[in-house]
């Protein structure tokens, strides 16, 4: 939903294997965020404000077979 997003201070985020989550909400507001698994789902893009999790350490995108294309920001993270 998007309320997750007043969720400022959250550090990890883990819904993966959830066949019902078919698009992320912008990432951007979670400046926090140290760990993403969003593996398994049914998404077909990443928001491109991923590029914004400067403390994002553990990102994981696998097993997403409708994903059509992963954001070049995603480079900036390291």
């Amino acid at each position: 939903p998007e309320d997750i997003t007043l969720l400022t201070n959250l550090t990890c985020l883990d819904i993966r294997d959830n066949p019902t989550v078919t698009e992320l909400p912008s990432l951007g507001s979670f400046k926090q965020m140290q760990v993403l698994n969003i593996r398994n789902l049914k998404i077909s893009r990443i928001p491109r404000d991923i590029g914004q999790l400067v403390n994002l350490t553990e990102l994981d995108i696998r097993e997403n077979a409708q994903l059509e294309e992963i954001p070049r920001e995603i480079g900036r993270l390291s």
